[in-house]
């Protein structure tokens, strides 16, 4: 019973300071969620899984731990700085709530005593859960961005300095080995910032070069002598790629082609075939000035410096010649320009559709992101053409930067709330008896009766009765008291009797005087309201209520006055349809109604008139008490945990709790009510509450109370409840 409240303690906490922050904290079903505001980016509603009577101690502290998380991006994160995250792009937005996840915990563990230890066991919680089976999951696919992505949300943790994620990063070498990988490309000096962040700024910052490092590319390997122009579909071209002609070509171009243009590394790969062409077709080169920088210079003129380029062009024949294409003869120079301006025409042209081959072959070694995987297909150790190459995406995440690992979304918020929905499914699995949410019960003073005479009906039924009850009971606690002296000690008041034993030197003379008091007692009273006690149960129950809380008033004890029952709850059971529609297994809730309980006469109250009148709605009528709310179904495993609760946090060395009942409980759908009341009364014996069921006209109480009586009528209340209760405070 007290492992389940203890959560619900803190629910009551956590409430009222996010209150102030208008944040809505529930605890409903098996899903756990975090609600944003869409505009602001601020948390607007956190549910929590309702925990079960049997709930484990690691899903309680994860429970809590979740909690305390969410309180520390409410008290410490920035909402603006969040927002400017995501403005910087989907890895910046993912890195940065990682690392602000670190920057809040960490807050949260220096600011709150106890909180540290809530969040160390969530994380390793999630650790275990969720990050574990999700890594090894992408390293048997080979998914090693997926991989490191996830050893990334660990490794963050391990620099903020969270023993949960060191040890979880310290259990798998593979693990380790990426994490290692991670710190190295990151650098020591970021890794140490992890633990020292001091704002959300600050951790917005820290994200940023820390993606900057991961997106670095690795040094690129020295560049290969691959072809530097684009394939061309004759077999001759083939044969040239192996000679080292390239660079032969491009020496020989330089001299003989002055280009005051600076871009020699562009030209050699259009000037292999073209230096011939162009200087024998000028129209061909007018036509193409910005593939063949060099020849139009040298064509302008067109016919009058045809004669005085001659040289030049003459100059750049061998190199064609010694590319070898015997279908297009020397001699015929005249003839050719058709030919051979085709053939330029075609590579140019080639040149113009596929800019990304040229750029690759041009500036393969500039490093530049936009030609990663162009500069990919230049490495002739593939084996693939060129044109292939450069279309194949790289997957590898090492050749192009880490950053890649941050492409998908990998929320913590959203991780741990999957694993806690997925435990409170399996703590939920053979349970007998399901509650939904305790959010709609309400607990509050009682109505007063109307009736101008209710008080003084109940008073003269119970007068008779109360005066003998009353001497009863007060016999009972001061049988338990005794007061006296202890004679014949050596320091304390003198004792006179005693003085004679001067004369012979015993030094005995002192009494000291002691005292025995009996147990401070509490005692609870909680009475069944249900439609089953309709009638003259209830009457019966209100008469001995009002007589046992007027002897208990006098005796100046500690007691309380309550009774229990349900109301509908439309918006309860709109949640569990909704809830429903989102899981694929949805538990039976062993109830769809709120409980309504009732307080009569409240611990730490007098029973004065306004008490006494909403006591008396018991004896009023059947109308006067379903408006007051009575006479719907009855939960009493759950209504009398509650009332021992109350009963726990009274100051009192012996507590007693009186359950009126007819004995069974009542609820729809009502799964499992009957053995849960007998679990939850054993829960309470076992914390040392005295638990006593009183039957009202039914001896049904039996089957679920160690200790019960049948109370068929008031008027057998003196010899019935007084004697129980009775032999209850002589008990030792």
């Amino acid at each position: 019973m007290n492992k389940v409240h203890i959560i619900r303690d803190a629910i009551g906490r956590v409430v009222s300071m996010l209150t102030m922050q208008r944040i809505k904290v529930t605890q409903r079903g098996m899903q756990a969620a975090v609600a944003y505001d869409k505009r602001t980016g601020e948390i607007m509603h956190v549910n929590i899984p309702y925990l079960p009577d049997d709930a484990s101690d690691e899903f309680i502290a994860a429970v809590q731990g979740f909690l305390d998380h969410e309180v520390g991006h409410v008290l410490f994160s920035d909402s603006q700085v969040l927002r400017d995250a995501h403005k910087g792009g989907k890895r910046l937005a993912n890195m940065a709530n990682l690392v602000e996840d670190v920057y809040v915990e960490t807050r949260m563990a220096k600011q709150f005593a106890g909180s540290g230890f809530n969040l160390q066991n969530t994380s390793r919680f999630h650790l275990e859960r969720m990050l574990r089976p999700a890594i090894t999951k992408a390293l048997v696919e080979g998914d090693t961005k997926t991989a490191l992505g996830n050893v990334a949300i660990a490794a963050f943790r391990a620099w903020g300095g969270q023993s949960a994620a060191v040890d979880f990063l310290k259990s798998d070498p593979q693990i380790a080995d990426m994490a290692k990988e991670l710190s190295d490309r990151v650098g020591p000096d970021l890794v140490d910032r992890m633990s020292k962040i001091k704002s959300s700024a600050d951790a917005l910052d820290l994200a940023k070069q820390v993606l900057g490092k991961l997106k670095e590319q690795n040094p690129p390997a020295p560049p290969s002598p691959a072809p530097q122009q684009p394939p061309p579909p004759q077999p001759q071209e083939e044969e040239e790629e192996p000679d080292d002609s390239d660079e032969d070509e491009g020496d020989g171009q330089a001299p003989g082609v002055p280009e005051p243009e600076p871009e020699p590394e562009e030209q050699p790969s259009g000037a292999e075939p073209p230096p011939p062409e162009p200087g024998e077709p000028p129209p061909g080169t007018e036509n193409e000035p910005e593939e063949q920088p060099a020849q139009p210079e040298a064509g302008e003129p067109d016919e009058e410096p045809e004669g005085d380029d001659a040289p030049a062009a003459g100059g750049a024949e061998p190199p064609n010649g010694e590319e070898g294409e015997p279908d297009e003869p020397e001699d015929g120079d005249d003839d050719a320009p058709p030919a051979t301006g085709g053939g330029a025409g075609e590579e140019d042209e080639g040149e113009e559709e596929d800019p990304e081959p040229q750029a690759s072959a041009a500036g393969g070694g500039d490093g530049e992101d936009e030609d990663e995987n162009a500069a990919g297909t230049g490495e002739p150790d593939d084996g693939e053409p060129p044109g292939e190459g450069g279309a194949a995406p790289e997957e590898n995440p090492h050749q192009t930067g880490l950053d890649d690992a941050f492409e998908e979304e990998r929320d913590y918020d959203e991780q741990v709330s999957q694993a806690l929905t997925i435990e409170a499914g399996e703590q939920s699995k053979g349970a007998d008896y399901i509650v939904f949410s305790t959010e709609w019960d309400l607990c509050q003073l009682a109505k007063e009766s109307k009736r101008p005479d209710a008080i003084e009906e109940l008073a003269e039924q119970t007068r008779h009765m109360v005066a003998g009850m009353q001497k009863q009971l007060e016999r009972a606690l001061m049988s338990r008291e005794r007061r006296g002296w202890n004679p014949g000690q050596r320091k304390g008041k003198l004792n006179p009797g005693a003085l004679y034993k001067a004369m012979t030197g015993d030094d005995r003379l002192f009494r000291n005087r002691y005292e025995v008091r009996g147990k401070l007692t509490a005692v609870s009273l909680a009475m069944d309201c249900s439609g089953s006690m309709n009638g003259h149960k209830i009457k019966t129950a209100g008469v001995a209520a009002f007589a046992i809380c007027e002897i208990l008033e006098r005796l100046k004890m500690i007691y309380e006055a309550s009774g229990f029952t349900t109301d509908d709850c439309s918006e309860m059971e709109s949640a569990i349809r909704a809830e429903q529609s989102a899981l694929r297994e949805s538990p039976n809730y062993s109830r769809h109604e709120s409980l309504y309980l009732p307080i009569f006469k409240e611990f730490g109250g007098r029973f004065d008139a306004r008490a006494k009148a909403r006591l008396a709605t018991l004896c009023d009528s059947t109308q006067s008490q379903q408006a007051a709310g009575l006479l719907q179904c009855n939960v009493d495993g759950e209504s009398i945990a509650l009332a021992a609760h109350r009963l726990m946090q009274q100051p009192a060395e012996r507590r007693v709790l009186l359950v009126f009942s007819d004995g069974q409980p009542a609820t729809m759908p009502g799964y499992g009510v009957r053995d849960h009341l007998k679990r939850t009364v054993k829960d309470i014996e076992s914390s040392g509450i005295d638990v006593v069921g009183i039957g009202i006209q039914s001896e049904a109480v039996k089957d679920y109370y160690s200790k019960s009586v049948v109370l068929s009528d008031a008027s057998d209340l003196p010899t019935t409840v007084m004697a129980q209760l009775t032999s209850l405070l002589l008990a030792s």
